[in-house]
């Protein structure tokens, strides 16, 4: 549902288009004067901001929450049924559920050099 209303509602961000620079306008030269007259500089433009996109952020939120669940059940659930199937001492549970652990958080890293590389979209569609 999250990846869902990401798809849907996430609007990427577009940078307003930025406008040539005006040639100045050189004067002939005076007889009397050899001064060059600058142009006027134009006022600043107000940068446009992009309104809060609260529907992709509702669905980070609720894909942070959904992930925090699943970790939280991967340790509660996970440990005892190691002990019980495979007779795992507690020691040797908590390291293979440890390693899980560390598994998933080199994937989470990894998401820093693809996000560099791929687009939004793309990214949380697969």
């Amino acid at each position: 549902v999250s990846i869902g209303a990401l798809l849907v509602f996430y609007r990427d961000p577009v940078a307003p288009p930025e406008e040539p620079e005006p040639s100045p306008d050189i004067p002939a030269k005076d007889s009397e004067s050899t001064k060059l007259e600058m142009p006027p500089i134009p006022a600043p433009v107000p940068m446009d901001v992009p309104a809060a996109d609260y529907g992709a952020l509702f669905a980070c939120l609720l894909i942070n929450v959904c992930l925090r669940g699943a970790v939280a059940e991967l340790e509660t659930v996970t440990t005892p049924f190691l002990m019980a199937r495979y007779s795992m001492g507690l020691p040797s549970a908590a390291s293979a559920v440890g390693l899980l652990g560390t598994a998933g958080l080199c994937v989470y890293v990894a998401y820093g050099a693809v996000a560099r590389r791929v687009e939004d979209r793309v990214a949380v569609a697969t």
